[in-house]
């Protein structure tokens, strides 16, 4: 089971078109794609996992590498930077984190 990208979130973090699952495209998404590439691993803990084997699971994000997009709400504890491309990128770890 895996989601992915072939190089990047595309067109940019926010609302991506690019994921494949299981190498099927999944069409346009709503949202930011570190908290999107997590939901699927919740997802695929919670319901598509054998519960009777040992697995492995690697959840790699796209964050921060460009285009950065950052949900606005984790912009806003680095507002007193004055370089609105800093602010994006202090934003954009900490969504990923």
């Amino acid at each position: 089971y895996w989601l992915g990208t072939q190089n990047n979130a595309a067109p940019s973090h926010k609302n991506p078109t690019n994921f494949v699952r299981n190498g099927t495209a999944v069409g346009p998404l709503e949202g930011y794609s570190a908290p999107l590439v997590v939901g699927e691993a919740v997802t695929w803990l919670r319901r598509h996992r054998d519960r009777s084997k040992p697995f492995f699971l690697a959840v790699w994000a796209h964050e921060p590498h460009l285009p950065i997009e950052s949900d606005p709400r984790f912009q806003e504890p680095y507002t007193g930077i004055p370089d609105p491309d800093v602010r994006q990128h202090h934003g954009n770890v900490t969504q990923l984190d």
